[in-house]
């Protein structure tokens, strides 16, 4: 059985400079258009991790979090489950 995380930011087309900057200065992820929307994708598990890292030194302030959390939660399982 194959598992896949993915972490993603879509903003309007507009604020796809944004995107790019996030894209750009991490290292990591890809920029899709879809209709009027960007997204910023991630989904190497190598890249998400970092992402948390960085979450857990600047934690998010909305609901947000709380999404953040139960991914966090899961790939820390997945990868106890995946080493043994």
């Amino acid at each position: 059985m194959k598992v896949f995380f993915i972490f993603t930011i879509g903003l309007h087309k507009d604020d796809l400079d944004a995107l790019n900057y996030i894209k750009n200065n991490l290292g990591v992820g890809k920029v899709y258009s879809y209709k009027d929307s960007r997204i910023f994708v991630v989904t190497k598990k190598e890249d998400i991790i970092l992402l948390i890292s960085i979450f857990d030194k600047y934690t998010l302030n909305t609901t947000k979090y709380l999404d953040y959390l139960d991914l966090k939660k899961k790939l820390l399982i997945y990868i106890i489950i995946e080493s043994i």
